[in-house]
């Protein structure tokens, strides 16, 4: 005998997803209510800075290279994004150093790629490497005159909080996530970088923007240590190990969610690894999450690559500057029960109450039982007396007691 629709079903976490609005992706629900108790970290990438023209990981090695290299540019500059490492290209006025560059290029190892860049301009593998004209060049072009922070960087602060604490970790070196923070008037957001990044825990103590690939400076005739290169990955995830173990640590107390990745990044690449390869060995690692941009005919192959990695995608139409992403990161930010938007989430509750259970769409009814369970006790009474106060059928009423009946009863 099938269930009728207003009973309050047994679900599993790991299935059920919540679309907040119609057209916008389904994000698992596990992660929505980790998100709620504090336990979620962002981990943010390039892409985070692209709607203020900035350059994503490739086009930034391509920049290098006009700065640095123009033969090696000249080649660079006709290759498609789509191109693979058995792409034909005209090598014949190219050192045998620089054909080895374009095909670490074209292998999209574009870590090694400067690598090797970096190491011929000072002199070889033996070479001693100065303070250095790569690094200079990223700064410029990563600091360029009335750069502004965008939308994303905003949002996501505001995802970040925690309620006692704002932490929001990010791979890129610029400093938009700062001036969002200034924007926002979060004066209490402090900046780290690298070595000085506080250990994760829940404390408040945790908390800041946290470049762990290291941040340019304000100061033009400052270079500190920035994470770019083969080397520099070699330096910190293997030698030093400065960033595998933050992400350990990280990734043992908090659900991580990447933000403005694309799988053939360096940083994806290091992070996945240095992720997934304990997961074996140390079962209390929090799921791991990333919203995935993805066409149509390769959502099925990158869902699959991501689950490969340990990771839950969630996947995306990019069109329009990432558009659908914005939305989805603007509305989560709106249902987080740290921002103190109790009109919105009130708002939500009276336009789904309007129709009974049976009526209602079935995204807005999941979206209506998620809100209830995710709830304290004190909050549940509320949204109860809300339902209530607007004429809410008796199927509402059941749902919202169901779950605070269910949710006593796991306490015992």
């Amino acid at each position: 005998m099938c269930a009728k629709r207003n009973q309050i079903l047994p679900y599993s976490l790991e299935d059920r997803k919540i679309i907040f609005q119609k057209d916008l992706p389904a994000i698992p629900e596990k992660l929505l209510l980790a998100h709620a108790k504090g336990e979620v970290l962002f981990v943010c990438g390039a892409g985070v800075s692209q709607r203020s023209k900035l350059p994503l990981f490739r086009e930034l090695v391509k920049l290098v290279y006009k700065h640095l290299n123009s033969p090696v540019y000249s080649v660079l500059e006709k290759i498609p994004n789509y191109a693979c490492n058995n792409w034909d290209v005209d090598t014949k006025n190219l050192t045998d150093s620089e054909k080895a560059q374009l095909k670490r290029f074209l292998n999209r190892e574009y870590d090694i790629a400067l690598g090797l860049l970096e190491r011929d301009i000072h002199g070889g593998a033996n070479g001693k490497i100065q303070s250095g004209q790569v690094r200079n060049i990223i700064n410029k072009i990563l600091s360029p005159k009335g750069i502004k922070h965008n939308e994303f960087h905003e949002i996501l602060i505001n995802l970040a909080n925690r309620s006692y604490a704002t932490a929001i970790v990010t791979t890129n070196f610029d400093l938009l996530f700062e001036r969002a923070a200034q924007r926002l008037k979060k004066k209490d957001i402090e900046t780290y970088s690298i070595g000085s990044i506080p250990w994760p825990s829940t404390t408040a103590e945790f908390s800041g923007i946290l470049h762990i690939h290291g941040a340019l400076e304000d100061k033009k005739q400052r270079h500190s240590p920035i994470i770019i290169t083969d080397e520099d990955f070699g330096d910190a995830y293997l030698r030093r190990r400065i960033v595998p173990d933050f992400m350990y640590d990280a990734s043992r107390i908090f659900s991580v969610v990447l933000v403005g990745y694309t799988a053939e990044d360096p940083p994806m690449r290091y992070l996945l690894t240095s992720i997934n390869g304990d997961e074996l060995r140390f079962p209390d690692i929090k799921p791991r999450y990333a919203f995935v941009p993805v066409g149509n005919e390769e959502e099925n192959i990158k869902i699959d690559d991501y689950r490969g990695r340990g990771i839950t995608a969630i996947p995306y139409d990019p069109k329009n500057e990432h558009e659908v992403l914005l939305k989805t990161l603007k509305v989560w930010s709106d249902f987080s029960p740290f921002n103190d938007d109790q009109k919105f989430i009130d708002k939500t509750i009276k336009r789904i109450v309007k129709k009974s259970p049976n009526e209602v769409d079935p995204n807005d009814r999941d979206l209506f039982e998620h809100l209830i369970k995710r709830s304290n006790i004190q909050e549940q009474r509320r949204h109860l007396r809300l339902a209530s106060q607007n004429k809410a059928s008796a199927g509402w009423i059941d749902i919202i007691s169901g779950i605070i009946i269910e949710k006593q009863a796991d306490k015992k």
